[in-house]
């Protein structure tokens, strides 16, 4: 698995080489930059949710949670009384954390309305891959989409701070 996410992510990069060689007149690099890196965060996003990964424990497959907020209080609730805190930490913080470059990397991209076009952009995406993992029998729960949106919108504040420090600069 880890062999076809390096050669998708190698074409990625082959591709906006070529691209770059060929669009010289008018390029903007800081552009192509950060398209690129939102199409790599795409990708690392794609390949530890969807694919199965070191970090499932096979305990829980095929487990589904519509109940919102309820994986967030369990969690909670094992940090309170310190048990399995590297498996609470590790769920919380890297669902934020995963989303936190794409929140970022989509705010340079989109033009108008952001706030709500990320959250929108975020929850569809997030949705999506929720529902992909339900129909491979794989742990899907809402609250990694609320998770994956509060990671979005982080992106989004550090987004703003950078176009607050460029305008003092």
């Amino acid at each position: 698995m880890i062999i076809y996410f390096l050669l998708f992510s190698l074409g990625i990069f082959i591709y906006f080489l070529v691209r770059l060689n060929i669009k010289k007149d008018n390029l903007n690099y800081f552009n192509e930059t950060i398209s690129f890196l939102l199409y790599i965060s795409i990708l690392i996003i794609m390949f530890l949710t969807i694919l199965p990964t070191f970090m499932m424990t096979g305990i829980e497959n095929n487990h589904v949670n519509l109940v919102l907020f309820k994986t967030i209080k369990h969690y909670i609730y094992l940090i309170k009384n310190k048990i399995y805190l590297k498996y609470a930490y590790s769920n919380l913080i890297g669902n934020i954390i995963l989303f936190y470059p794409f929140g970022l990397l989509v705010s340079f991209k989109i033009k108008r309305y952001k706030f709500i076009k990320i959250i929108v952009i975020s929850l569809l995406f997030s949705s999506f891959i929720e529902l992909f993992q339900f129909f491979l029998k794989r742990i899907s729960d809402i609250d990694d989409i609320v998770l994956n949106v509060m990671g979005s919108i982080l992106g989004y504040l550090t987004y703003l701070l950078f176009k607050l420090f460029k305008k003092k600069h």
